[in-house]
């Protein structure tokens, strides 16, 4: 979720544009592109929006994109 439950998501949608700057690493999980998306907004807004973040996946890490080498 773009912020924590019971609060307002600014409307400039910095949630927005951190995870899609973020969703191209190649190289992480989808669990670690969204705890820094989580870090980056927070960080961005002064804490004002702290995204929420819940893992409920299962079996084996999801990739957005992988490296085909």
């Amino acid at each position: 979720f773009a912020t924590e439950p019971g609060k307002t998501a600014a409307d400039d949608g910095i949630y927005s544009e951190e995870l899609a700057n973020l969703i191209s690493t190649l190289d992480d999980p989808a669990n670690v592109v969204f705890k820094r998306v989580q870090d980056a907004v927070a960080a961005r807004t002064g804490q004002k929006q702290r995204p929420v973040y819940t893992d409920g996946t299962t079996g084996g890490d999801f990739y957005f994109l992988q490296d085909d080498e």
